[in-house]
């Protein structure tokens, strides 16, 4: 049974929420660009220290545990390589974060089959598409350098899509198809009233 109290508190609530995720996005986004230009100006000297043991994981690229005294330069440059990766992941979240206000905010207003609805629905499934290739070759890229600077032997990164990302962008656009067909029915209904 339909309840439109509910529906309109769940709208509302989801509203907020995507709302406070996109501007802690954003501060995300802001302090990691502090800390890359931190990052950047701080001597080599400070990041010189040797490690008993370290575990090594960077997504599902590496897995691989150091023992062995590491050099400054090369983690603060892995350092930097990590922040970029990083901004790359909280744009976009950003992006889909946005989209999904968006549309929230026409579903509030009572328009959920709104040609907007249906044009972010597209970018949220092609975002999700992309993802699929981006972050994963962002994650390799960043851990072929680490590896290289590290001088770590026998390991190698690896590359795979995100299939989870492909399933998801796929079942969105699907999702988009179905309400663009939603659109054009409200638009020949509104058009016939």
């Amino acid at each position: 049974m339909y309840n439109e109290k509910k529906y309109h508190t769940l709208i509302k609530v989801s509203y907020i929420i995507s709302k406070v995720l996109f501007c802690l996005l954003i501060g995300a986004g802001v302090l990691a660009i502090l800390g890359f230009i931190i990052v950047l100006f701080i001597p080599e000297t400070v990041f010189n220290f040797a490690v008993g043991t370290i575990k090594l994981e960077i997504g599902d690229a590496i897995k691989y545990i150091i023992s062995e005294p590491i050099d400054g330069g090369n983690v603060k440059f892995i350092t930097l390589i990590a922040i970029v990766v990083g901004l790359v992941h909280i744009i976009f979240s950003l992006l889909l974060f946005y989209a999904v206000y968006k549309i929230l905010a026409e579903v509030k207003n009572n328009n959920p089959f709104a040609k907007a609805n249906v044009k972010h629905l597209y970018f949220i499934a092609f975002t999700f598409l992309a993802g699929s290739v981006l972050i994963p070759t962002f994650n390799f890229i960043l851990g072929m350098f680490t590896i290289k600077k590290l001088n770590i032997i026998n390991i190698n990164s690896e590359f795979s899509l995100n299939l989870d990302y492909i399933f998801i962008g796929l079942l969105i656009l699907i999702l988009a198809n179905i309400f663009n067909y939603g659109a054009y029915l409200q638009n020949e209904y509104n058009e016939t009233v």
